[in-house]
């Protein structure tokens, strides 16, 4: 207890300082820039969401004074604020479309991606919190089965990959079987909201090749059942013969505690 409030009182001077400093200059320095978003990952992991949303903000208007072109600094500003606006619970929908529209805002810096193992880190988790956002917005319109909503849903590949350009209009990609994923009992807790997005590959025959997590958010809590799930699955029939068939298919599995 006496270390938080020991690191709540340190992060409000840092922030009390860095107010002071625009106060004084006007204009930001690289330094502001680092402390800023220092600043609003630390309110972040300590639940504090509206001052991590503040830094985070403040962030990304220095970033765009200093350097409007770099879009890994501005897409890390852009997904803190995207963050810390959705996780808040009680959450409205207003909440959610906020945080997407921040989400939507880092797709749009970034191209399509040439692979996997080279997938920029902030843009795969901005996609894997927007599946969670859209989660929560399917868990209002429907009664949960049970505590929590999961969902495993096809992501359109043609936006992330480059594998994907001149993708058909139907790559016949019809499922067999899609078995649900046997998560661990992770302890969760209402509200939670999280997603794992996985990539996959498809062959000549049934079934789903070289499964890899691309993202999970929050934390890594289900992949692995996830990626175990994907193996499991079967098609009717091949996919057809095309690199954007075949290649970097992305699934999202999604997780919604409202009650």
């Amino acid at each position: 207890y006496i270390a938080g409030k020991t690191r709540l009182r340190a992060a409000k001077k840092l922030r009390e300082a860095l107010l002071a400093l625009e106060a004084e200059f006007g204009e930001p320095t690289a330094t502001d820039v680092v402390m800023w978003l220092d600043l609003a990952k630390g309110e972040l992991k300590k639940k504090r969401y509206s001052s991590s949303l503040e830094a985070a903000e403040k962030a990304e208007a220095a970033i765009a004074t200093l350097w409007p072109d770099n879009i890994d600094k501005m897409g890390e500003a852009l997904l803190l604020q995207g963050i810390a606006t959705l996780v808040p619970f009680p959450r409205t929908i207003e909440d959610v479309l906020a945080s997407q529209d921040l989400f939507s805002r880092i797709f749009q810096l970034y191209p399509p991606q040439k692979n996997f193992e080279t997938f920029d880190v902030v843009l795969a988790k901005a996609i894997a919190w927007d599946a969670a956002a859209n989660a929560a917005l399917l868990s209002r319109r429907k009664k949960p089965k049970d505590q929590s909503e999961q969902n495993a849903v096809e992501a359109p590949p043609h936006f992330y990959f480059e594998s994907a350009q001149n993708l058909p209009d139907d790559c016949g990609i019809e499922w067999d079987r899609r078995i649900p994923p046997r998560y661990p009992d992770t302890p969760l807790y209402r509200g939670y909201i999280g997603a794992v997005m996985v990539v996959y590959d498809l062959g000549d025959d049934l079934v789903v090749h070289n499964p890899r997590i691309l993202a999970e958010v929050p934390a890594y809590a289900f992949s692995k059942a996830a990626r175990k799930s994907l193996r499991s699955w079967r098609l009717k029939a091949p996919s057809v013969d095309h690199p954007a068939c075949r290649t970097n298919r992305l699934t999202q599995f999604t997780f919604v505690i409202e009650e």
